[in-house]
């Protein structure tokens, strides 16, 4: 499956019920108990999100969860898939702890999503490069020249625990570029 880390959130209560109904008892004994585990970590992640469990609590159970996780993995499918970035389900709970929520914004990822729908249309590879920051930069250009609204914070908005007076949202506007 080849989709955005947001889009295989969204897709993932799905994916999960077919793995229950369609996959279970066919011999991926190993492959299920990993999956479900990962599962478990995604749940453990949405409920601390929405500030079910108190963060302690949250942590806690995220910690358990992802150490579960990586083992079965390992037993499932060998270390050979695994990479270095795995590591970072592990900060989460003392991100958690620290900051008092989970930070989730997938940004990179949205910005790659830009840059990529511009790289698609480039055919010239010879400066492939050029011709997509080019393109990037035509696109700023653009929205700048026709979107100098509110400048401000967009959309939800919390205050940052810990930290009087400041105000964490969805998205932030200022002169044209909108930052997700």
């Amino acid at each position: 499956m080849k989709c955005s880390a947001s889009e295989l959130l969204g897709l993932q209560g799905l994916l999960r019920h077919f793995v229950e109904t369609r996959v279970a008892g066919h011999g991926v004994e190993a492959e299920l108990a990993s999956f479900d585990a990962a599962c478990q970590c995604i749940d453990a992640l949405q409920v601390a999100k929405r500030g079910v469990w108190a963060n302690d609590v949250a942590a806690q159970r995220l910690e358990r969860a992802s150490a579960q996780f990586l083992q079965l993995h390992k037993a499932a499918y060998g270390t050979t898939h695994m990479r270095p970035k795995h590591h970072w389900i592990m900060d989460i709970p003392a991100q958690l702890r620290r900051d008092g929520c989970v930070l989730d914004m997938f940004i990179i990822e949205r910005l790659h999503l830009q840059v990529k729908a511009i790289a698609e249309n480039v055919r010239n590879t010879i400066v492939f490069e050029r011709s997509v920051l080019a393109g990037v930069s035509n696109l700023q250009a653009q929205r700048l020249a026709t979107s100098f609204g509110d400048c401000g914070l967009e959309g939800r908005e919390i205050r940052w625990p810990g930290a009087r007076g400041v105000l964490v949202a969805e998205r932030l506007s200022y002169l044209g570029l909108t930052v997700p």
